[in-house]
């Protein structure tokens, strides 16, 4: 009896005896007890199963024990010991006065069909005074017996099992009634012999059956063998034969025993798993991707197919006792493994990546990989499959494509670049420098001689004019100052070094103190880094240009207030220069970084229309973005970026 492997039915057998029966396990430690142990014992399950003697017992009773099932393991046979016990009761007044009885521990080895070695413990509890209770016992023993014989009936008819009984000596044959159920018997043909039995064996089968039913009767050897049966009704049943005799005290066989099992189910089922297997073999091997059975997590490669095999280029088992790690790409691993936990938190089964290989020469293999993570009956993962589809030629197109798309963007930039500074504004820049500016300053010159040395020939109407012209002229040649301060901005040509931002806004407030004084402007700083990498004259220009800015368009009898703000965006600085002035219409946003673009005519602001054109261009140039917000009487807010 094995009850170690859900042999329900042996267990329950056992719980119907009053006789405690205990089970240990090699480690000592219980694993099974019955109804009647439990009540002995007085204890619940929890209390017990796995627990060892010395958690159960004193001290004393567990050393006894421990003896006694050390000498059970090391000898392999039976042994008992006998003690006397007082029993508990609550009616005692000491431990003298209380009952005493003598109590058995009988001990068994069981080896289980797995090898796992077991220790059956019986215990026999008799009072002292015995002859009181050998009627009792006697009839209590004749009712277990009763008892287990129905139980041993109810067992054969729930697990389908019968019995052949055959005494060679009478040549008497018993069928138990389940073995006529098995055999499709009706319960009149009771009286066939076992000759009876052995015609219902497969022909192919029935020599050696019936080979093992001699060497039973003359060897005295048990045998174990599984043979299909054909019914009268031509069905055909799988059944197992469980063979061997019992002889008598002088070594004479009295009876052979033959148990007789049902197991069609479980053949069926068998054959139908090994043709799907098959099945899985065929696919498994011969498919066009590589598929490989992994433990969970990517770790040790349980099964693999010939095409992942030679997809990285190895041999036939190079790849055994590896994992899916050590062949994936190092930068890889932990997006799958993200992905992985990822899909096991949300419980769905499947995910996919694109992921690189490392080939055995090195190569780098793409793939599309799909993995589904199989799970057993308590949800717990059991392995991975790995589906991997190989892309590498699609993806070093892509690579290819997307390389040589950069570098196209890089070189429609520098002509962007290129056209900006050099096509629309060199030209202009030198015909400004040398050919616009020498008129003007003859224009400029003679105005202010003829203002200096005629004036007192001229009218109040003529010197208004003169003064126009003058006038004119230094604003044109202003003009053109910008335009040539503009057209000069050239980043790749400037050299980027670290700069001390809060030092160049402290220099810009001295430089422009005169204005700043009397606008009355407060500047307030927040937040500024250490340092920034750009150009340092160009950086200068830009926090001069936008600070003059909001001063110049203040409201009217009201001091500006500036505030420059930084926020660091990881990989870039993004700065803010605030004011409380006249605002801009939303709709001139995007307008007023175009050069030569004016919200507002001369007379209310002076400027030639090119500060935030070249802020703009300042911040492009050191790659960067720049935009403003703003609400109109409310004041404006420029933004601009800078990269680290």
């Amino acid at each position: 009896m094995n009850v170690l492997s859900n042999d329900l039915f042996g267990q329950n057998m056992l719980n119907e005896f009053e006789m405690p029966v205990l089970v240990k396990n090699s480690s000592l430690a219980y694993v099974w007890l019955n109804k009647a142990a439990y009540k002995w014992l007085e204890r619940e399950e929890n209390e017990v199963i796995g627990k060892t003697d010395y958690e159960v017992y004193d001290r004393s009773m567990a050393d006894l024990l421990r003896q006694l099932d050390q000498k059970v393991l090391a000898t392999e046979k039976p042994d008992a010991m006998r003690i006397t016990m007082y029993k508990k009761d609550d009616e005692a007044t000491t431990i003298k006065s209380a009952p005493m009885e003598i109590v058995t521990f009988r001990t068994s080895l069981i080896i289980a069909e797995t090898n796992e070695t077991y220790l059956l413990q019986q215990v026999n509890i008799k009072p002292q005074n015995e002859d009181e209770l050998s009627t009792k016992l006697q009839n209590d023993i004749s009712r277990q017996l009763t008892e287990t014989y129905d139980l041993i009936k109810s067992i054969q008819q729930l697990t389908n099992i019968g019995f052949l009984e055959y005494h060679p000596v009478s040549k008497l044959v018993r069928w138990s009634d389940n073995l006529l159920n098995i055999c499709g018997m009706s319960e009149t043909k009771a009286s066939m012999g076992h000759l009876d039995y052995i015609n219902l064996i497969a022909e192919d089968y029935k020599p050696k059956f019936e080979q093992y039913l001699q060497n039973t009767l003359e060897k005295r050897e048990p045998f174990d063998y599984i043979t299909p049966l054909i019914l009268p009704n031509k069905q055909t049943k799988w059944v197992r034969n469980v063979g061997n005799v019992m002889v008598d005290e002088n070594n004479k066989v009295i009876k052979l025993i033959c148990i007789v099992q049902d197991i069609t189910q479980s053949i069926e089922t068998q054959n139908a798993l090994k043709q799907s297997e098959a099945t899985f073999r065929s696919v498994f091997e011969n498919a066009p991707m590589g598929i490989v059975l992994s433990e969970t997590k990517g770790k040790f490669i349980k099964k693999i197919n010939k095409r992942f095999v030679s997809m990285l280029g190895y041999l036939p088992n190079e790849l055994d006792n590896k994992s899916i790690e050590e062949v994936t790409h190092p930068e890889d691993r932990n997006i799958q493994l993200h992905l992985h936990n990822q899909t096991l938190t949300t419980n769905e089964t499947t995910f996919a990546l694109e992921k690189r290989y490392i080939c055995k020469d090195g190569s780098i293999l793409w793939a599309n990989t799909a993995i589904s993570v199989v799970k057993d009956d308590d949800g717990h993962e059991y392995y991975d499959i790995v589906m991997i589809h190989d892309i590498t030629k699609r993806k070093t197109m892509e690579l290819t494509v997307q390389r040589k798309n950069d570098e196209l963007d890089e070189k429609n930039q520098q002509l962007q670049k290129y056209i900006d500074s050099n096509l629309q504004l060199e030209s202009f820049a030198y015909i400004a420098s040398h050919d616009l500016r020498e008129p003007l300053r003859t224009i400029n010159g003679f105005s202010k001689i003829l203002l200096q040395k005629y004036s007192h020939d001229l009218d109040a109407i003529g010197i208004e004019y003169l003064t126009y012209i003058t006038n004119a002229a230094q604003g044109m040649n202003q003009l053109i100052v910008d335009l040539l301060e503009y057209s000069r901005i050239n980043y790749n040509e400037n050299e980027i070094v670290e700069i001390n931002i809060k030092n160049k806004i402290e220099k810009i407030i001295i430089l422009n103190k005169a204005t700043i004084t009397q606008s009355n402007a407060q500047i307030i700083c927040q937040n500024m880094p250490n340092s920034i990498k750009g150009n340092r004259t160009r950086i200068y220009q830009l926090f001069q240009n936008l600070i003059l800015n909001a001063i110049k368009f203040r409201k009217p009898n009201i001091a500006p207030i500036i505030a420059i703000t930084c926020q660091d965006k990881t990989n870039y600085w993004q700065f803010a220069v605030s004011d409380n002035g006249i605002g801009i219409a939303k709709d001139f946003l995007e307008k007023i970084f175009l050069i030569f673009q004016r919200l507002h005519t001369k007379t209310e602001y002076d400027g030639s229309g090119i500060g935030l054109a070249i802020c703009k261009k300042i911040v492009q140039q050191h790659g960067g973005d720049i935009w403003a917000e703003s609400e109109l009487g409310v004041g404006a807010t420029f933004y601009f970026t800078l990269p680290k």
